[in-house]
């Protein structure tokens, strides 16, 4: 009896840990579809993935989804392309709560120059029913060559 209830609790142990990791990569999933929204220059991509009081705070300034995509038609006409990649460091859940912590390099191009930028970024998202969105993000821009 003793070693059919110690590998139940062993099963349902490693079903808890899938469950969470499968979290993980849903929360990590909305960060990812939310820069998305920006390199496509799609502003009801950014709203779907974000809280209605959502803010981003980056090197020192405060912008929220409007201000954000205020500059997307002249970004159209500049004919400016954004390619993200991520380099996830932590990811926690707790209850309707997550915090992220990430590397995200953007390669910018406009014509034939490249620009690639770097930031340390965290966010918090919470859960609204089903779907996880960003509440809170802070951006700190690296200096080149930062990202292992």
């Amino acid at each position: 009896m003793k070693v059919v209830f110690t590998m139940f609790l062993i099963l349902m142990s490693g079903i808890g840990l899938k469950a969470q990791n499968k979290s993980k990569k849903v929360v990590n999933q909305v960060v990812v579809d939310f820069f998305d929204g920006l390199a496509e220059l799609k502003e009801e991509k950014l709203k779907v993935n974000t809280t209605k009081d959502f803010l981003l705070l980056e090197d020192g300034m405060v912008w929220t989804v409007d201000s954000l995509t205020k500059g997307f038609d002249g970004m159209r006409k500049a004919s400016i392309k954004r390619v993200n990649s991520f380099q996830f460091i932590k990811t926690d859940i707790k209850g309707n709560t997550a915090w992220v912590s990430y590397y995200n390099k953007a390669t910018i191009t406009r014509g034939d120059n490249n620009r690639v930028i770097e930031w340390l970024e965290s966010a918090v998202l919470i859960r609204e029913g089903k779907d996880w969105k960003i509440n809170l993000m802070h951006s700190t821009p690296l200096k080149k060559k930062s990202v292992k």
